[in-house]
């Protein structure tokens, strides 16, 4: 049996007569090699079972998949496979208890596995996979119009550091309102990018895809070495999302900046009167998820036409820029183009 297998079986095995009273919130994490994450709620409603990272767990268990299988089937011992590291856990006396709470798994002997249910839409987009690996709000927000349109979309974090905004308040049932929100519709998925095992996992994936999206600052996916030549190498038709504050080339491409450093460079913040600031993420919207969305879908009519994939450089400045050409005298001088197409690039 597999580690998915198992776990999947985890509701089905579990055994309400030993539950003592408390809520226990368990994350797996078996990053490496499946890249999968589940966590495993125990309360008085029964055991819930839910894939993808949460925030604050009250144990985490780290493993591979194998060694997570070989210690529920009674081939690994688990105090060896601590003391080895080849399994860590962040609170032993807890995670010891809540085993008590789940029937085991006989050698050779087999045991439903459900599937997790989760929602899915059909739309104009359906059959196109998307590779997620976007953090905060333009990205995220992009593909979840994707997501909204059919296609699937697979959100990819690293274990070590998911997206900042798990952690955002108001908190509901352990998540953030604002993460729920945005990455409704998606699956999820833990890779470490900065390990040769994650890559070659990713870079599977991308032979498979249609689009890769992410938004982080110029240069990182090359030192990771999973760029847009390299996955474009892996799968020609590939199209290649990148969303920047100020795009990929230029001066300032390796500035860090936020919403409102954009709206002031675009000219769009002098526009909205003195001593005045805006209350949400017009430069990230407009900028950034509109623009992106935008330029995905132009690329896709062009991919079917053509058969070629397309490299998008999306600067969030220059996407929100359009937004004063009619305010006035000043705003009309400014460049109104957010991306222009060359030979199947952006």
């Amino acid at each position: 049996m597999t580690a998915l297998e198992i776990v999947l079986s985890l509701p089905q095995r579990f055994k309400p007569e030993k539950w003592n009273g408390k809520t226990w919130k368990v994350q797996l994490d078996f990053s490496e090699p499946q890249g999968l994450q589940y966590l495993v709620t125990v309360s008085g409603s029964g055991c819930k079972l839910e894939q993808g990272l949460f925030p604050n767990p009250d144990c985490l268990v780290r493993c591979t998949g194998e060694n997570y299988a070989k210690m529920e089937l009674g081939e690994l011992n688990p105090q060896w496979a601590l003391m080895s590291g080849k399994v860590k856990v962040s609170h032993v006396a807890l995670m010891l208890e809540f085993t008590k709470q789940f029937r085991r798994i006989k050698p050779g002997q087999g045991v439903e596995s459900p599937t997790l249910s989760r929602p899915t839409l059909s739309g104009p987009l359906e059959g196109i996979r998307v590779l997620d690996l976007s953090r905060l709000l333009p990205g995220p927000l992009a593909s979840l119009w994707l997501a909204e349109l059919g296609a699937e979309v697979i959100k990819i974090e690293d274990p070590d550091s998911p997206d900042p905004i798990r952690e955002f308040v108001p908190i509901q049932n352990g998540v953030s309102v604002f993460h729920t929100a945005l990455n409704r519709h998606k699956k999820s998925l833990a890779l470490n990018l900065r390990m040769e095992s994650g890559k070659k996992a990713f870079l599977k994936l991308v032979e498979k895809a249609d689009i890769v999206l992410e938004g982080f600052r110029p240069g990182v996916m090359a030192k990771i070495g999973l760029d847009a030549e390299t996955c474009r190498k892996v799968n020609p038709g590939l199209i290649f999302v990148s969303i920047s504050g100020y795009g990929q080339t230029g001066p300032m491409a390796h500035l860090a900046g936020h919403d409102l450093n954009y709206l002031a460079l675009s000219g769009l913040l002098s526009l909205i009167g003195e001593g005045n600031m805006p209350s949400f993420q017009t430069a990230d919207v407009a900028g950034g998820s509109y623009a992106a969305l935008s330029s995905i879908l132009a690329a896709l009519v062009q991919k079917q036409r053509k058969g070629i994939g397309a490299y998008l450089d999306i600067s969030m400045t220059e996407g929100v820029m359009p937004l004063g050409l009619l305010a006035d005298e000043h705003a009309k001088a400014l460049p109104g183009a957010a991306f222009v197409y060359r030979d199947g690039e952006t």
